[in-house]
């Protein structure tokens, strides 16, 4: 049989523990990605990765904000949780990619108040300048959904302006 929800608690924290040991030793930092609940029943939440975050205590460890999991797991708008959980310091990436897989916008999900709010940590020096896209389904190829992306996010924060 498998392992109760605290013993694979326990086992990740362990596990979690060892690699934050070898990423302080290398000067990197390992981040937990929780992911939505039909990808994995362990981390579904910033709170959860936080809390595990928090259980490992180590500088080399931090979690992230993935917008595609985060717009199905989290109860809270992506704005209001990159706002609630940036000023913490457990936040060290955010992945900007739509729930349907694909990149932003190819799919329903409004970037614009994320990037919002992604500038605003960054004015209150809570958050770099790096954004990483990671879509699963390339439309129309790689490269392509790449620049599509690109400009995408480029004409959104143009649009934003000094927000």
């Amino acid at each position: 049989a498998g392992a109760t929800p605290g013993q694979a608690w326990e086992r990740a924290r362990e596990c979690l523990l060892r690699a934050a040991r070898r990423a302080e030793a290398c000067g990197v930092t390992y981040c937990l990605e929780p992911l939505a609940p039909v990808e994995t029943d362990l981390v579904n939440t910033v709170a959860e990765a936080v809390r595990m975050v928090q259980e490992v205590a180590s500088p080399a460890l931090k979690t992230m904000i993935d917008c595609s999991a985060a717009g199905q797991a989290e109860s809270e708008a992506l704005p209001a949780l990159i706002e609630r959980w940036m000023p913490t310091g457990h936040i060290a990436h955010v992945q900007v990619n739509d729930p349907n897989r694909r990149g932003p916008g190819q799919g329903d999900l409004r970037f614009a108040p994320i990037l919002r709010s992604l500038r605003k940590m960054q004015r209150q020096g809570h958050y770099g300048d790096w954004i990483a896209v990671e879509p699963f389904d390339y439309r129309p190829d790689g490269p392509g959904c790449a620049a599509r992306a690109i400009g995408y996010l480029r004409g959104v924060l143009e649009g934003l302006g000094d927000d």
